[in-house]
């Protein structure tokens, strides 16, 4: 039960900080995206080079942080689900790779060509096709994080059951204690003690649990011979 407990607890912290770490960086991909959706915003709305390279510059600083957070989240979703995540990684690179191009655009060309680059369904769809996928994958990892809450429960569980079992093994030793102290170290105190009386020459007490003896063996105790043996020579 105890090597059990530490499995259980080792697989709840394992669960838990796989899942909140997943979690965490499903939120910055997610808030980074949404940044970077701004920035194009941005650039669209920009008539003058000026306020266009401004917003063109954010927009690579987001997309830069963007390329990091998606590494750490591969990171933390290389254990459990990287299967899951290859769609979402396709797609993240997708989104970066478009929106670095329409920050070249804006720079290069013209806020003109950056709109009529990235403001279409297409684009609109990829971005909509990635907020399912990350979706996805958060859903997954709340899963996980149930699966975790389930193993600490057992492993409270766990705790309990070791505790009774301990309350048991504690009862059952002061038990058997009582028995034998009742049983066996009782009765050979008492006889020690008969020994050392008889030895002190008293002859005449009852030798204790004697009666026993002959019900149980037809052959006579040697206490019994010994008292009767120095009986005789007394007389």
């Amino acid at each position: 039960m105890s090597i059990q407990l530490v499995r259980l607890q080792s697989g709840y912290r394992h669960l838990e900080a796989s899942s909140s770490r997943v979690a965490i960086n499903i939120g910055r991909v997610d808030a980074l995206i949404y940044a970077v959706v701004m920035e194009s915003r941005g650039v669209y709305m920009s008539t003058d080079r000026t306020t266009v390279k401004r917003f063109a510059e954010e927009l690579l600083k987001r997309n830069r942080e963007l390329a990091i957070a998606a590494q750490e989240l591969e990171e933390a979703v290389r254990g459990g689900d990287p299967e899951q995540f290859s769609a979402v990684k396709e797609r993240i690179l997708q989104f970066i790779e478009f929106r670095e191009e329409l920050a070249r655009r804006a720079l290069v060309i013209g806020p003109g060509a950056a709109r009529a680059w990235g403001d279409n369904d297409a684009n609109r769809a990829l971005r909509s096709q990635l907020n399912v996928d990350l979706e996805d994958l958060a859903k997954i990892y709340r899963e996980h994080a149930g699966e975790a809450a389930e193993l600490g429960d057992l492993g409270r569980y766990a705790c309990w059951y070791l505790f009774g079992l301990g309350l048991a093994a504690l009862l059952f030793a002061a038990v058997n204690l009582y028995i034998v102290r009742r049983s066996v170290i009782g009765p050979l105190f008492e006889i020690i003690q008969m020994s050392d009386r008889i030895a002190r020459g008293d002859i005449k007490s009852e030798i204790p649990y004697s009666a026993a003896r002959t019900r149980s063996d037809a052959s006579p105790s040697p206490c019994g011979i010994f008292a009767r043996r120095s009986s005789t020579m007394t007389n």
